[in-house]
């Protein structure tokens, strides 16, 4: 089954535990389904090439994991596409997207 962790988080920690989430989802050995993280609002900064969760998202999307922004959100901040990580796509909205995977079946977790 696929899953999508929803990361909206403004505060580090949280962020960086639903990164944890995610990680340990993929070292599931009984879990066989896609990994999407959805990003908006605070959650951009997981996103960013010289942030602080770089490492942990890149090793993510190195394992597979679908890394999603929501379009809104980066047009309301000063960053641009060239601050995020490589492998990261744009998604039309955060909400959009959420709701697209969902009606395809997928778990939805929002650390």
């Amino acid at each position: 089954m696929a899953t999508v962790f929803h990361v909206p988080h403004d505060d580090h920690d949280a962020r960086a535990g639903a990164l944890r989430n995610v990680e340990n989802l993929l070292a599931d050995e009984t879990h066989d389904g896609d990994v999407t993280v959805v990003c908006n609002a605070g959650g951009i900064e997981a996103l960013l090439a010289d942030g602080p969760h770089s490492d942990a998202v890149r090793d993510l999307h190195e394992n597979g994991v679908r890394l999603a922004l929501c379009s809104n959100t980066l047009a309301g901040t000063a960053y641009d596409e060239a601050d995020l990580l490589d492998g990261v796509e744009i998604v039309s909205s955060a909400m959009a997207e959420l709701t697209r995977l969902q009606r395809a079946g997928a778990a939805y977790i929002r650390p």
